[in-house]
């Protein structure tokens, strides 16, 4: 952080245009005369102003006020209830007691339990990777959320329904809970990531820059 530069764009909001101008030419690497960078330049300026027009600098109270508009109050509801729900997903169960959930369902052991746990947390931060790069914008948010709230509640239900019929909490000690249902019971928790991953892992956080 240290050696990093000021962003071209606070730079430009504080008046300081030739600092501005020197860091875009180094992140872009173009010549400091080039037209892309007048342009770039042009533009963040025209927003700045427009942006001062609209009111973005007002007080506090102005800006409360602004958020009591009836557009404004539903898109705050909004993003509220995606970070709510998000939290509500289950995925904070799985990330903390995933080596109990693989020892209740048969995988007894310390190695095999973290083993397992590692996967699933690659498996989701991959997943989270590659569908935010190549398929967000193909899909788009609303379908992504839908698509990936359906696979995930379907993972869900059968690993908590194969749990309570199998009775398989209560035979941890014993390891005797290994079965095609308990295979199937894994397989379910890395499906669960990789549709949470298409969807509540990252959608809420960038759905306030859309």
């Amino acid at each position: 952080m240290f050696f990093q530069p000021e962003s071209p764009r606070w730079l430009l909001n504080a008046n300081r245009v030739d600092e501005a101008r020197k860091v875009l030419q180094r992140l872009r690497n173009l010549p400091e005369d080039h037209e892309y960078l007048n342009w770039e330049v042009n533009t963040v300026l025209t927003q700045i102003e427009q942006e001062s027009v609209h009111g973005v600098k007002k007080g506090f109270v102005a800006k409360l006020r602004e958020i009591a508009q009836p557009q404004n109050r539903v898109r705050l509801l909004l993003g509220i209830a995606l970070m709510f729900i998000q939290n509500m997903s289950g995925i904070n169960a799985l990330n903390y007691f995933s080596p109990s959930i693989f020892a209740a369902i048969g995988f007894t052991g310390t190695s095999i339990g973290l083993l397992a746990t590692g996967i699933f947390g690659i498996v989701k931060a991959s997943a989270t990777a590659i569908f935010m790069i190549w398929g967000i914008d193909k899909l788009g948010r609303r379908l992504s959320l839908l698509i990936g709230s359906a696979g995930a509640a379907v993972a869900l239900f059968y690993i908590g329904g194969y749990t309570q019929m199998s009775g398989s909490f209560e035979l941890v000690e014993t390891g005797s809970g290994k079965t095609a249902g308990g295979y199937a019971a894994i397989a379910m928790i890395y499906i669960f990531s990789v549709f949470y991953a298409m969807s509540w892992n990252g959608i809420p956080w960038i759905f306030w820059y859309v």
